[in-house]
């Protein structure tokens, strides 16, 4: 009996460690977050403002800048782990928060925003879903499992919310020098497009 418990109670810790949160299982097979970061629910509708959640610069961890609430500032971060919860504002190319602009995979273990167990998607993750959907456009995102709202952006240049329930992009773990991956949604359209780092975007995590 005694090993048997402690069998049962190391898978029960592990199960613990990777499910922190509610997730759902996509057509693709693969286990997401039930909802954005940020957000209070799963969205019932694209325009759903429980499910918004927060707006992510490409690569900083969940240090507060990702509040649509968050104070702007003006001056690159010399690190990957900015010492404020500032919103960090680019009006100038190239667009990124930090100064070293083609500083690689800054979102490593140590400022993944996501839970334990989680991580940002690849954009042939993000593909993946797109072509399983019925419509490939926000009503077939909507329909999906994984409920995506449209929830907005960030600007990159000063820092403002652009188009909330109209469109939404949600970033991908892959870089391209001084610009990233992302999904880009909207009534027309679900694609990958490349954004310049500095932008606000959504994050739905994936287990990895």
């Amino acid at each position: 009996m005694i090993p048997f418990l402690l069998i049962y109670l190391s898978v029960f810790s592990s199960v613990q460690n990777v499910d922190p949160v509610p997730v759902v299982i996509s057509k693709t097979g693969r286990v997401w977050m039930d909802r954005n970061l940020g957000a209070k629910r799963p969205a019932v509708h694209s325009k759903d403002s429980n499910a918004f959640g927060d707006l992510y610069q490409w690569g900083r961890s969940k240090d507060g800048h990702q509040l649509r609430s968050s104070k702007l500032q003006k001056g690159k971060s010399t690190s990957n782990r900015p010492s404020h919860a500032n919103f960090i504002i680019s009006p100038f190319l190239p667009h990124h928060w930090q100064s070293d602009t083609l500083s690689p995979k800054v979102w490593d273990v140590s400022n993944n925003p996501c839970p334990s167990g989680f991580g940002i998607p690849t954009k042939e993750e993000w593909l993946a879903e797109i072509e399983s959907w019925e419509f490939r456009h926000a009503k077939g995102a909507l329909k999906s499992t994984l409920k995506l709202s449209l929830a907005g952006s960030r600007g990159k240049k000063d820092g403002v919310i652009y188009d909330t329930g109209r469109m939404a992009r949600y970033w991908s773990l892959d870089a391209n020098g001084v610009e990233a991956f992302a999904l880009d949604l909207d009534s027309s359209q679900a694609k990958i497009s490349k954004h310049f780092k500095a932008g606000g975007f959504s994050i739905r995590c994936i287990r990895q």
